[in-house]
């Protein structure tokens, strides 16, 4: 099955803190994604539970919406909330488990120890509506392609190149 053509681009690496929130990358935050006070809409892609950030709720069939959170000022270091939902399930309270209903036991990030990378398409206007937080290993498997290595621009643009897969990579 040939992968669509996508002008993905990165935007940073922030680590999970202790209490469970995150700082929104520079490179991201120049997008004009999420800027601080705006709110961030978690969810999740079901089939491949990969975590999705946007600047509106996600609505269809392959993401499952898990709320909003808020994004701190500067002097917060533009940090977000991660929703509880993504995180180990022990001590949870009844109402907890309730909220959780619906989400894969194997979406589960790790406080204080988590690298979280934010990769985003690249529309036409510029200007992203959503990326995706992947944790390190999901980077990891998401560059890999079955038979071809995808390139990585780490330059100004940012762009990484997983084109590759339908032969229009560039050079």
């Amino acid at each position: 099955m040939k992968e669509e053509a996508v002008d993905w681009r990165y935007g940073g690496s922030a680590l999970i803190e202790s209490e469970g929130r995150v700082s929104l990358p520079e490179k991201l935050r120049e997008t004009g994604l999420l800027s601080a006070g705006s709110d961030g809409y978690w969810g999740y892609e079901i089939e491949s539970e990969r975590l999705v950030l946007a600047a509106a709720e996600p609505v269809g069939r392959c993401v499952k919406s898990v709320g909003s959170r808020t994004v701190g000022r500067a002097g917060d270091s533009y940090r977000l909330t991660i929703p509880f939902q993504f995180f180990d399930n022990s001590g949870e309270t009844l109402s907890q488990q309730v909220q959780r209903a619906g989400i894969s036991a194997d979406i589960s990030l790790s406080k204080g120890d988590t690298i979280l990378h934010f990769v985003y398409p690249h529309g036409d206007d510029g200007s992203p509506r959503w990326c995706y937080l992947l944790t390190p290993s999901q980077f990891d498997d998401w560059l890999r392609l079955p038979t071809e290595v995808a390139a990585i621009t780490v330059a100004e643009s940012s762009r990484i190149d997983r084109r590759v897969v339908s032969g229009a990579a560039t050079e």
